[in-house]
């Protein structure tokens, strides 16, 4: 995807320099630049790294909401095997290009060897990302740092809420649960926020101190 960061200039998306500054969380649903790059919906690949089969995480949540959403989803996961019915790759190395996204459900150090293996993909392919979701929890300074290393456009906002979509819409016991009508409150999406947190174990004095539960299969 050759000049995929001037257009994204151009959707008015400022980059900051992220190697002097945390990514910024977003308590806003992110109108991200995928129409003026690949209009066609197939052709949006995202990869979830820290894709999980266990319907309560985060990390299959997301995999569902994609696939409602009709993108190509690639969960990647060092178990292999499938989740929720999709082929579950389980490195970077395994993905089959580029991925259009990547959302990313993991700790520090998993966070930092994955963003430096996407920059390696960048790099080999000659193709962009649009855009890296870190996902709440996720963020810390040394990522935001790798990040900006590597040349990706990373946002910290939940994944899910960045394709109109809400976390509780997607239950353990039921594939999909049609969202109520009116405004999502800021309350809501922090709510979100916090929950996500939650299953990465952030210590404090990371960007949410607040959890349990390991993420993963």
């Amino acid at each position: 995807m050759p000049g995929g960061n001037s257009r994204l200039s151009k959707m008015g998306h400022q980059r900051q320099s992220l190697s002097q500054q945390t990514v910024e969380r977003s308590t806003e649903p992110y109108a991200g630049p995928e129409d003026a790059i690949r209009p066609n919906r197939a052709e949006r690949q995202v990869a979830i790294f820290g894709a999980s089969s266990d319907r309560a995480k985060f990390g299959n949540k997301a995999v569902r909401a994609y696939t409602r959403e009709g993108y190509t989803v690639w969960p990647v996961n060092p178990k292999g095997g499938d989740i929720e019915g999709q082929r579950t790759f389980r490195s970077v190395e395994e993905l089959p290009d580029v991925p259009f996204l990547a959302s990313v459900y993991l700790h520090e150090n998993e966070a930092l060897d994955v963003l430096g293996q996407l920059g390696d993909l960048q790099r080999e392919r000659g193709n962009k990302i649009a855009v890296v979701y870190l996902n709440p929890g996720v963020t810390t300074p040394a990522i935001a740092e790798r990040a900006a290393e590597e040349d990706l456009y990373a946002i910290s906002t939940c994944s899910i809420r960045a394709i109109g979509q809400a976390p509780d819409q997607y239950p353990e016991d039921s594939d999909y649960v049609p969202a109520p009508t009116g405004h999502v409150s800021a309350e809501e999406i922090e709510r979100d926020q916090m929950d996500e947190a939650a299953q990465l174990k952030v210590p404090v004095g990371h960007a949410t101190p607040r959890g349990h539960n390991v993420p993963g299969r």
